[in-house]
């Protein structure tokens, strides 16, 4: 369900109830998919999520250090396949005072989030793949000089070991969820690794999310690694206060769909941006993780690993124009001034 909040649309959909079962399809390369409204979305497995986490995780010199205040730190690097975006990926990491799982709550929360995210015009869940994964819509707001944004993700999440977790996302089509007004933006990889420090968590964020648009892709990539700071003070704020709002709620309002069982790694993983944080700063990884530092070669995830998804039915992959600037994923919504 999401309730709007002050000013939104309100829009109710059956709780998913987790454990709903749900009809398979597996391809004979081993993906496996969920149709809905006749189209077939893929279902994210250990691989995917793995291939997420290390190039989060990646702490190689394909990453430039551009910003740095206090615990946070921002990065980013050229796009990959400038087929899909040509706007850069875009990596933060900092320090938070909340326990992993209530980062994780907090961040699902579209009820909560719809209270603190002045931004978001509107949002809400299309529909469930399973139990791990889903389609929503949301809204971007901007300054009425610029189109508003909006993206249709289908978005993932892991609970590792109730200590560790992934969510992640990346755009799609719907039927459920045609052009708008907005200019309909992409996201090509998305998503938050959150883990241990501590007595509260950290949260690596990676970011490919392209406005589209007549925006300058230049301009584009300067705000985005900008406003990094910004978007972990907020986080941090609202996150501390989350617990608080859930409570005063009410428990009979409460679902949490995504509160699913701990699904392990089938082999140890290892935690580099922690254990870089923790020597640049002068502390003990494994006290900040609270367990074993795992050993391993290299920086991290290279460029053929990248989890970029395929194009989905309707979508065109053209080459990405040579002043820069990109179409709409769909079609061009409106005509809009910078």
């Amino acid at each position: 369900m999401f309730s709007g909040g002050k000013g939104k649309k309100e829009r109710v959909l059956t709780p998913w109830v987790p454990g709903t079962p749900v009809d398979y399809i597996k391809k004979e390369d081993g993906k496996v998919y969920v149709e809905n409204c006749g189209q077939e979305y893929p279902i994210m497995q250990e691989e995917d999520f793995l291939k997420f986490r290390d190039f989060a995780d990646d702490i190689s010199d394909a990453w430039t250090l551009r910003l740095q205040k206090g615990s946070v730190y921002v990065w980013d690097r050229p796009s990959i396949d400038k087929t899909k975006s040509s706007i850069n990926m875009v990596k933060l990491f900092s320090e938070f005072p909340v326990a992993p799982e209530t980062m994780y709550d907090c961040l699902h929360d579209a009820d909560y989030r719809a209270v603190w995210d002045t931004s978001m015009g509107e949002g809400y869940n299309i529909c469930h793949l399973d139990d791990n994964n889903d389609i929503g819509y949301y809204m971007l707001k901007l300054p009425a000089v610029v189109a508003n944004r909006d993206f249709c993700n289908e978005r993932s999440w892991r609970n590792v070991d109730g200590r560790e977790f992934i969510i992640m996302n990346h755009s799609v089509l719907h039927e459920k969820c045609p052009p708008t007004k907005a200019v309909r933006g992409i996201s090509v990889m998305s998503g938050y690794l959150i883990r241990p420090h501590g007595t509260g968590c950290s949260i690596t964020y990676v970011s490919q999310s392209d406005p589209k648009g007549w925006i300058p892709v230049k301009i584009m990539n300067s705000v985005i690694t900008s406003q990094g700071p910004n978007l972990i003070e907020k986080l941090k704020e609202v996150s501390k206060e989350y617990p608080a709002w859930r409570e005063k709620r009410g428990a009979e309002k409460e679902n949490f769909p995504w509160r699913t069982d701990p699904q392990p790694w089938s082999a140890p993983q290892p935690d580099r941006t922690i254990v870089w944080y923790c020597e640049k700063n002068g502390l003990n990884a494994e006290e900040v993780l609270g367990k074993p530092v795992v050993a391993v070669e290299g920086n991290g995830a290279v460029a053929s690993d990248v989890p970029v998804p395929p194009a989905e039915d309707g979508e065109e992959e053209a080459p990405p124009k040579e002043n820069g600037e990109e179409e709409s994923l769909l079609t061009k919504t409106e005509e809009e001034t910078q």
